[in-house]
């Protein structure tokens, strides 16, 4: 609606639901407050036309501006040059994107960047990985060892938790590390449950056969070294991950 003083319109009113996108989408922060000095603090303020005409209520042309910086955007400089529409849109359109992902207004920070991001998946990995013995990958010795159903069961949640949100990197290289890692993992796994077997006299624990021993030694050595060199892979493939990884992200 238009308000007219004799033959001259001064102002159109902004409609309620356009002022509340303003407002919501600034949290009553002045863009210029923030845009020149960092200041992301709540404001008193006013809602301003940016193009400096009254009458036009889009919600493109408005910001959210407080008291003082209200009063030296409308104010006609003769010595020094007017902030610009242009300067003010800016603001406003960068104020409004930091909000949206979800920057902190109480410290004017971004949220966690991808390398922060990176960081918390190598960790969780590193901590899903100090639950499997060092012996299963780096030293191993399927011919000889037996192993018990908890390692195997912390070993499976590795490299079957490959798909979830949390075990993600961002960083495409770090992610294909990752994923040459928990592929490698899978395979032996699988193989693991192909062959081990539970130990008769040792409850939860698993091996190969026991009489392969004595009934099929070739065998055994066959598939022992099969394991061997597929756990070394995957110990390989793990370690490159977190070597590449501390490398990107140690800073």
């Amino acid at each position: 609606m238009l308000i007219y003083v004799g033959d001259m319109v001064t102002r159109k009113l902004i409609p309620e639901a356009v002022q509340h996108r303003v407002f919501d989408r600034s949290r009553r922060r002045c863009c210029l407050c923030a845009h020149f000095d960092s200041d992301y603090s709540q404001k008193e303020g006013q809602i301003a036309h940016i193009d400096r005409d009254p009458s036009n209520a889009d919600e493109e042309d408005l910001a959210y501006l407080c008291l003082p910086h209200h009063d030296d955007y409308d104010t006609k400089r003769r010595q020094t040059k007017n902030l610009t529409p242009m300067e003010v849109k800016t603001a406003r359109d960068r104020l409004y994107r930091f909000i949206e992902k979800g920057g902190n207004l109480a410290i004017g920070e971004q949220p966690s960047t991808g390398r922060g991001a990176d960081r918390k998946t190598l960790a969780g990995i590193q901590a899903a990985m100090n639950g499997v013995p060092d012996y299963l990958l780096r030293h191993p010795n399927f011919g000889g060892c037996s192993f018990s159903v908890n390692e195997i069961e912390k070993f499976e949640a590795v490299v079957k938790n490959k798909n979830k949100p949390e075990h993600e990197f961002i960083d495409p290289e770090l992610e294909e590390l990752r994923w040459r890692f928990v592929s490698e993992g899978e395979v032996l796994f699988e193989f693991l449950m192909s062959r081990l077997r539970p130990v008769s006299y040792q409850q939860g624990m698993y091996s190969l056969p026991i009489e392969w021993r004595e009934s099929a030694p070739d065998r055994l050595c066959k598939v022992a070294d099969s394991l061997d060199q597929q756990a070394a892979k995957t110990a390989l493939a793990y370690h490159e991950l977190v070597r590449a990884a501390r490398k990107k992200l140690e800073n």
